[in-house]
């Protein structure tokens, strides 16, 4: 087990969110890039693309929750590119705070926290999300 994860998981935090930055822990991960293109595929031309979007979205995280003996019921994500999609208009401060309330979330991605942001890939990229009002843990 992570040592710095493992510390940060016994303080009980409200919000169990981990970043994985590289790609270390030996988890069971769903690439969220093929799951949403495979499940969004057919409804391309769709007017309510977000909805479908949402949709497959949770129905991802109930198929890819598992659990782990010692860091207790997760989901690990990579491949996370596609949820800054603009087409799909992902609330991603939402879709991070509501998972990692109900499980830890593992986001295995390149990337940095600056500022109570994180960035994927890199800050100059300007695709982030705030981490505001979220407890997480780095692993690197």
């Amino acid at each position: 087990m992570n040592s710095n994860l493992a510390s940060y998981l016994s303080k009980n935090p409200k919000y169990r969110l981990a970043f994985d930055l590289s790609s270390s822990l030996e988890v069971e991960s769903v690439d969220v890039g093929t799951y949403l293109a495979d499940a969004l595929q057919t409804k391309a031309q769709k007017a309510s693309l977000n909805m479908y979007a949402s949709d497959a979205i949770r129905k991802m995280i109930r198929q890819h929750t598992h659990e782990h003996p010692e860091y207790g019921r997760y989901v690990a994500f990579c491949n996370i590119g596609i949820l800054f999609e603009p087409a799909l208009s992902f609330n991603l401060e939402t879709i991070v705070e509501q998972t990692s309330k109900d499980e830890l979330l593992i986001i295995q991605a390149n990337g940095c926290i600056v500022n109570e942001r994180f960035y994927f890939v890199s800050k100059q990229n300007n695709y982030s999300f705030s981490l505001k009002n979220l407890t997480y843990a780095i692993v690197e």
